[in-house]
């Protein structure tokens, strides 16, 4: 897995700051596998939390040239960074990530859930590129073989993906209602 930066998952700050800590959670445990590799945040003993927060805020911790200069998300980084910690503390009260016993307080590993965690996060982003018609389609012709793929593991989930895009796209038709009609009773 290359490098990906926090903008390649979140291209904005609003949009980062407007996820859930489930949602953000997980974006981030993917954001810091990605390091993995490179000798930074991610080294051999495991994951550093400050050396995360560092990079974030673009401060030189002597673990080589930063990627810019100036923070990812310009004027909005306090409020991102802040975000990113509460989703770390998030995961790691979740038993995503757990302290390396080998290691001072600051170095954490990501557990056997958080590596299934990874994984159904990647195959999720595959179904996001499919998108919801052709995943639902290819489920439904040919039982998810031709574009879904893998085994039938990867086939249920897929299920469960398209059950949960359903549903948000009715609770985003809900919502439009509720603020039409309320736009109208103001008019009236």
């Amino acid at each position: 897995m290359a490098f990906r930066s926090l903008k390649s998952f979140i291209p904005t700050a609003d949009e980062l700051l407007s996820l859930d800590l489930p949602r953000l959670g997980g974006i981030l445990l993917a954001h810091l596998k990605s390091y993995e590799g490179l000798n930074t945040v991610y080294q051999h003993a495991g994951l550093n939390r400050g050396y995360f927060i560092a990079m974030l805020e673009r401060r030189n911790v002597g673990l080589g040239p930063l990627p810019d200069k100036e923070p990812e998300y310009g004027a909005r980084q306090p409020e991102v960074t802040q975000a990113m910690v509460e989703a770390w503390n998030w995961l790691e009260r979740g038993g995503l990530l757990i302290r390396n016993p080998q290691q001072p307080a600051d170095w954490f590993l990501i557990s056997r859930e958080g590596e299934k965690r990874l994984q159904r996060f990647a195959q999720y982003e595959h179904l996001e590129k499919l998108g919801l018609n052709r995943v639902k389609r290819d489920l439904m012709t040919t039982g998810g073989i031709r574009d879904v793929g893998g085994p039938q593991e990867v086939r249920d989930l897929a299920w469960k993906w398209v059950e949960m895009k359903e549903n948000q796209a009715k609770a985003n038709a809900s919502a439009s209602e509720l603020t039409l009609i309320a736009a109208r009773s103001l008019t009236a």
